[in-house]
């Protein structure tokens, strides 16, 4: 009987409405909230992301769980650093780009070194990335693979799980295979695209974000609005 309600659009719990056609007043818009829904960081019981001061988190990225960020790195639009089943560690100067998703499996740790490009789409698990490394658009780097420093991998390259990619090698494909040695000028140009990502943020952050949450500014204008504690408050703050 309560499934065949469920499906009877002539009862009045189960009917569905157009959008279009709910009293804009009772509609639960995104432009009418006061908070924003996406949450860049999360606590997982004790587990507490640490968040250096000038990191960048774009603002539906997600940081959750056991995960440390070093200075200056950035996490790009929609990438996910999540340390609920492990840790994950990001060193100074690397960047997460688009889409990426990192974390740890089975008490194990996923630890990225400094000056590390991590290219959109690319999903690391229980991996380690030593300093000074491109990693391709699209790559996968299994539970116990390893990336020695100053290598590169080419975009859609699967790391299989307990592989190692030597120092100063590019490897590619599926799965990884060695492709050629990088040059002295090729090795430095790593180091430069961290550094020149790090100085992009930067304008992305300048365009009116924090370097991560902009809760406080939201708990300023709602003390204002209700007049509580800030009469004598004078901000320029967005008013809800």
């Amino acid at each position: 009987a309560m499934t065949a309600s469920l499906l009877n659009p002539t009862c009045g719990f189960s009917t569905y409405e157009p959008w279009g056609s709910t009293p804009r007043a009772v509609r639960n818009a995104v432009e009418t909230e006061i908070y924003d829904r996406s949450r860049q960081v999360m606590v997982l019981g004790n587990r507490v992301p640490s968040i250096a001061g000038d990191v960048w988190l774009a603002p539906n990225a997600l940081v959750m769980g056991d995960t440390d960020i070093a200075d200056r790195c950035s996490v790009w639009y929609g990438a996910v650093l999540k340390g609920d089943f492990g840790a994950v560690r990001l060193g100074a100067f690397s960047n997460v780009q688009e889409k990426c998703v990192i974390d740890a499996v089975d008490g194990g740790a996923t630890r990225i070194g400094q000056y590390v490009t991590v290219g959109s789409g690319t999903s690391i698990s229980s991996a380690t990335v030593e300093d000074n490394v491109v990693i391709g658009i699209g790559c996968i780097l299994e539970p116990g693979s390893y990336v020695e420093t100053n290598s590169v991998l080419e975009a859609g390259t699967l790391v299989e799980a307990g592989q190692l990619i030597p120092s100063g090698q590019v490897w590619g494909g599926n799965p990884a295979r060695f492709v050629r040695e990088l040059d002295g000028t090729e090795v430095v140009a790593i180091a430069n695209i961290a550094g020149n990502i790090a100085g992009v943020s930067d304008d992305h952050m300048a365009s009116g974000q924090l370097p991560w949450g902009l809760d406080y500014v939201q708990t300023e204008a709602l003390r204002i609005k209700f007049d509580v504690g800030a009469k004598d408050v004078k901000r320029d703050v967005k008013t809800f």
